[in-house]
Protein backbone atom coordinates (compact mmCIF):
# COMPACT_ATOMS: atom_id res chain seq x y z
CA UNK A 1 0.00 0.00 0.00
CA UNK A 2 1.51 3.26 -1.01
CA UNK A 3 0.59 6.67 0.69
CA UNK A 4 1.45 9.89 -0.75
CA UNK A 5 3.48 12.50 1.19
CA UNK A 6 4.17 15.21 -1.23
CA UNK A 7 5.10 15.54 -5.29
CA UNK A 8 8.17 13.14 -4.80
CA UNK A 9 7.66 11.13 -1.63
CA UNK A 10 5.73 8.28 -0.65
CA UNK A 11 5.33 5.51 2.29
CA UNK A 12 5.18 2.02 1.15
CA UNK A 13 3.86 -0.71 3.83
CA UNK A 14 4.54 -4.00 2.92
CA UNK A 15 1.28 -6.18 3.32
CA UNK A 16 1.17 -10.14 4.04
CA UNK A 17 -2.15 -11.99 5.26
CA UNK A 18 -3.31 -8.95 5.67
CA UNK A 19 -1.36 -7.02 8.53
CA UNK A 20 1.53 -4.56 7.74
CA UNK A 21 5.00 -6.14 8.36
CA UNK A 22 6.60 -2.98 9.71
CA UNK A 23 6.60 0.83 10.08
CA UNK A 24 6.65 1.56 6.23
CA UNK A 25 9.59 2.65 4.09
CA UNK A 26 9.55 6.36 2.77
CA UNK A 27 10.86 6.79 -0.95
CA UNK A 28 11.33 9.59 -2.79
CA UNK A 29 11.94 10.23 -6.21
CA UNK A 30 14.94 11.49 -7.88
CA UNK A 31 15.96 12.70 -11.25
CA UNK A 32 18.05 10.19 -13.92
CA UNK A 33 21.08 13.00 -13.52
CA UNK A 34 20.71 12.34 -9.53
CA UNK A 35 20.90 8.44 -9.74
CA UNK A 36 23.13 8.45 -12.46
CA UNK A 37 25.66 10.55 -10.29
CA UNK A 38 24.89 8.46 -6.84
CA UNK A 39 25.52 5.07 -8.93
CA UNK A 40 28.39 6.43 -10.30
CA UNK A 41 29.98 6.90 -7.00
CA UNK A 42 28.86 3.46 -5.34
CA UNK A 43 30.92 1.76 -8.45
CA UNK A 44 34.00 4.27 -7.66
CA UNK A 45 33.69 3.46 -4.15
CA UNK A 46 33.69 -0.18 -4.82
CA UNK A 47 36.81 -0.19 -6.69
CA UNK A 48 38.87 1.18 -4.66
CA UNK A 49 38.16 -0.92 -2.12
CA UNK A 50 39.48 -4.37 -3.77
Amino acid sequence: MFKKIDDKTVILWIIKDGHFTGDGRKLSYCSEQVQRTYAGQRRAGKQTRH
